[in-house]
């Protein structure tokens, strides 16, 4: 859900916020300053939106539970992900057992347990989790997971470029991204007709995107390109898209025209932005598509 949101949310339109979504203070701070990209989850707060409630709240769940020993349902309030080439790291905030301790025995049942600067560090080079303490936990690439916990002493909260953008993002998102440059390191195919959205993505400096899902999808983002013919080009190419969806829409999926229709692109110099309302009845029929 999380992907399919954002690919359709490619650069926004909507007035700029002062003020971008509030990210857990113990998250923050261990963000280490050579990070290039972020993404929140609040999970908590996706919980509380009607969209959740009718087309979520039955999700089975119980394989990632049994595997992780945590339910997202309950335990996971949220999760702010970092890139720092060359991959991503989670953390995560929650209430993992009630003393600390019991949970890591469930987590990657099996795997080495390696103490580390006062902590334990569960699995190996290519996965593992650390729990901080019974609230908050990192995981990713062994490698990485050690760095931040290298770095933490020293780590000065989000570095000001990535703080800025995340400042222009809508507060009521519960679900963001600021994507690192060229798109690097997001699950988007090279080849084939998603290699278009990283040719889009050499034309960025900066990219962010986002959605609230309090009433029905509302979706925004902004693209900022090195020029204004850049910005001309990708605000072109993006309404040029748009349209030939709308125009290849069959005329009996009344829909998805409504979805088309409800995609605005703009342009401000530099900045391309797009926005869109999809209300929840129609949240409801496009459902089966992402499915």
């Amino acid at each position: 859900m999380i992907v399919a949101l954002a690919v359709l949310a490619v650069p926004g339109c909507r007035p700029k916020p002062q003020a971008g979504p509030k990210i857990d203070p113990a998250l923050a701070t261990m963000v280490p300053e050579t990070a290039v990209g972020l993404a929140g989850v609040k999970i908590e707060a996706v919980r509380a939106t009607e969209v959740y409630k009718r087309f979520a709240g039955g999700l089975d769940l119980s394989e990632f539970s049994r595997t992780t020993g945590l339910d997202l349902k309950t335990d996971v309030w949220e999760l702010l992900f970092v890139y720092e080439p060359p991959g991503w790291v989670v953390m995560a905030r929650g209430k993992f057992s009630p003393g600390f301790g019991g949970l890591e025995p469930r987590v990657l049942e099996g795997a080495p347990r390696t103490p580390y600067k006062g902590h334990t560090i569960i699995g190996d080079a290519q996965a593992s989790v650390v729990f901080v303490n019974s609230s908050t936990a990192i995981a990713g690439e062994g490698g990485a997971v050690r760095g931040i916990l290298d770095r933490r002493s020293q780590s000065r909260g989000i570095p000001p470029a990535l703080d800025e953008q995340v400042r222009a993002i809508p507060p009521g998102s519960q679900i963001w991204i600021v994507a690192p440059p060229g798109l690097a390191g997001l699950p988007i195919p090279r080849e084939g007709n998603w290699a278009n959205l990283h040719r889009l993505g050499d034309s960025l400096e900066a990219l962010w995107l986002a959605a609230d899902l309090r009433n029905g999808v509302e979706l925004s983002a902004s693209g900022s390109c090195a020029s204004e013919k850049d910005a001309g080009k990708l605000h072109d190419t993006l309404r040029g898209i748009l349209g030939l969806g709308r125009l290849s829409a069959p005329s009996d999926r009344a829909d998805l025209l409504r979805l088309y229709d409800s995609i605005q692109i703009d342009r401000r110099q530099r900045e391309v932005r797009l926005g869109a309302v999809v209300p929840l009845d129609l949240v409801e029929k496009l459902i089966p598509m992402i499915r």
